[in-house]
Parts: C-alpha cells; structure tokens; sequence
C-alpha cells in the first residue's frame, strides 16, 4: 500500500488534497548513494558529534552548506528564488502534517537525512558524514556557551533580544528571538515563507536559546528513558515526544532549545542546525537498535494518521492502520519511492553509515 503526500499549498487545502498512490520521480541526489548499496557496504560514512569534528572537517561542513544554498533549486516553480538547501524546507514544509505524530516519524527522517548528506557530498564535494549535536553533553546554564554556539567553532550564537517573540503558550521563553549575527550563516537569507503559506518571504535566520527548555528535557536521563523502551512504538512515542510541555519530548526540545527558526514546525531546517539534532535522534534510534539487533531491525509499528490533528485539522484520505516495513515513502523530486525495510539498517540496503557512539 503507497500514499502521496501532496505539495503545499494553503493549510486547508494542503490536507484535503492528500491523494492515495505513489509515484517514482527524479532521484538525482541518491545516484552515487544506489551505487555504495549496489557494492555492498564496505565504508560507512562515520557520523561524528560535532565537538569530535576537527576544525577543518567542521569548516568542511559549512562551506557544504553554503554550497548547497547557492545552487539554484528544484521547486522555484513554486517560491521564485529557492535554492537546493530550500529544496529540502519545501519538502519538510509539504510533508509535515504527514511525517509527525505517527509511526514513519523515524524513518522518514532518516532517509530525509540521508538524501540530504548525499546531496551535500554529489553536488558540493562535501567527503564527511553529517555531524549531530548530542545535547546531553550540554550544561543547561551554560547552554549559550557550547560550541555549536560558537561563532567561530560552531554556528554562531543568539538573535536579538524580541520582548514579543511568538512561542508555544505553555513554553519558557528564549532569550533571543531575532536575527542572528555572527557565525556562518548570519548572512543568510530565507527565501520561503512560514508555516503552511506558500510563497517569498525573504527573512534572516533567528534564534531563542533556551536553557530552561534544556534544563527540563534535553538531559542524560531522558535520553536514558528512551534507550530503556521495550519496543519501537514505545521507543518512537517517548523520543519525539507531544504537542505540549509536559510531553514535549527530545524531538520538540531539540527544535526550541534553539528557538527562533527552529521552531517553526514545518519550515524548522531553514536552521541548519535542524541537521545536527535530527541526526542526534536517528542516533538515539541506531543505538537503541544496536541492543538487539536481530529483532530491532525489524521492529516497526505506529499510526499511519497522525494521533493528534495538531498539524492540521482534517485528513480526509489518508487511511486508517499501522506502519509496516513495506509503507512507502518518498521524498518527490528530490528523491525516489523506497519502503520502510529500507533503511532500517543503517549499513545495509541503501544505506551506509553508522555514528561515533
């Protein structure tokens, strides 16, 4: 069984438009990646945590990025002025209301990931694996002080103060709000709009580092209580977490320990650093699998509909059930239709890599 995810459009019609049936599209950034499956995987892209990055594998990185954004994309058909790195918020963007709050959340991150380092290492001659923030390591108070804040060693730091930012209303508020302006990306211009409107909306990069969101739940010990889940339903619904304070969970901390553009649901990876945290959770996902490899690579189940209508108010089409390994996904012109099975090993099938710890 195969369901499409629409494109976006206006909120209402983006949900009513959901159409059942797949079909295979362009695949460009994927081309050398079949190439490794075809061969086997004999060497695995090693994903490291960012302070384990020498200073020029982590000046590699950002010069990949900033690659990526230069190159025109695939969807200015939709937003003029879109670049390939946008290419991949459209696609957030269009699948969000689908690909949160069910069963696929993780693989469909996965391979979303995937895609993108691929692309980065085709298109930009990036040679590393993509780098993931592992939080934990952190000291809440010290939190604006960690080298992914770094404007020289990291990503740089805060937005302006904003006395008025928008946040969940049962959230702490960061510290921050607007634009950035040191680091890497403090020149960036974001091209598409917020939320699920469809159209130019040239912006800066903003942030809100909050250290009481980390204090709470970016920590050791929850970390902990997802690795200690007997299952993947129970594993997948503990890590990403809930709509709310109280069940927000690694997923929605990651994203507002951040704050600013990484809190906006559905175009959250115009922040590169969206990047580094969903690999820190497909990691959490791998070395959960490592336990028991035999039984958790095959472990898979959750909601194809999304248990909460959060994200949207109808699903009109999209069926009831549970995520088997053979749910399809794809990731429309950027990438082809796989299934679930398929990158449920990291170092098999289509995939090559594995992380650090």
């Amino acid at each position: 069984m195969s369901f499409r995810i629409p494109s976006v459009s206006a909120c209402s019609k983006l949900l009513l438009a959901f159409s059942i049936g797949l079909s295979l599209v362009s695949a460009h950034p994927m081309a050398q990646a079949e190439d490794d499956a075809a061969r086997g995987c004999k060497h695995p892209r090693i994903r490291k945590e960012w302070r384990q990055m020498s200073q020029r594998e982590r000046a590699d990185y950002h010069a990949a990025l900033n690659c990526l954004h230069s190159i025109p994309g695939l969807y200015q058909d939709k937003v003029p002025g879109l670049s390939s790195y946008e290419d991949y918020v459209y696609l957030h963007k269009s699948h969000t209301p689908y690909v949160h709050l069910v069963g696929h959340f993780l693989p469909w991150h996965r391979y979303f990931l995937w895609t993108f380092e691929t692309q980065l290492r085709d298109e930009c001659g990036y040679k590393g694996a993509q780098p993931y923030w592992d939080y934990t390591l952190d000291e809440a108070v010290n939190l604006h002080s960690s080298p992914i804040f770094s404007p020289t060693a990291g990503f740089g730091g805060d937005g302006d103060y904003v006395a008025n930012q928008t946040t969940p209303p049962d959230l702490p508020r960061g510290t921050g709000g607007g634009c950035i302006h040191d680091g890497p990306y403090a020149n960036w211009t974001i091209h598409i709009s917020r939320n699920t409107t469809l159209f130019r909306e040239d912006r800066c990069l903003q942030r809100s580092i909050n250290p009481d969101v980390a204090a709470y739940w970016t920590t050791p010990q929850r970390q902990a209580d997802i690795l200690a889940q007997p299952d993947y339903g129970w594993m997948s619904k503990v890590l990403e977490g809930g709509p709310s304070w109280e069940t927000l969970g690694i997923h929605g901390a990651g994203h507002f320990i951040v704050g600013g553009t990484d809190g906006e649901v559905f175009t959250s990876n115009a922040e590169p650093l969206f990047y580094l945290h969903h690999a820190n959770l497909d990691r959490i996902w791998w070395k959960w699998q490592q336990d028991e490899p035999s039984v958790r690579y095959s472990d898979i189940s959750g909601p194809i509909r999304p248990w909460s209508n959060v994200l949207g108010p109808v699903y009109e089409g999209l069926p009831y059930g549970n995520v088997t390994l053979d749910f399809e996904m794809y990731l429309e012109r950027v990438a082809g239709t796989i299934k679930v099975r398929d990158v449920m090993n990291t170092m098999a099938g289509m995939l090559c890599y594995e992380y650090t710890d």
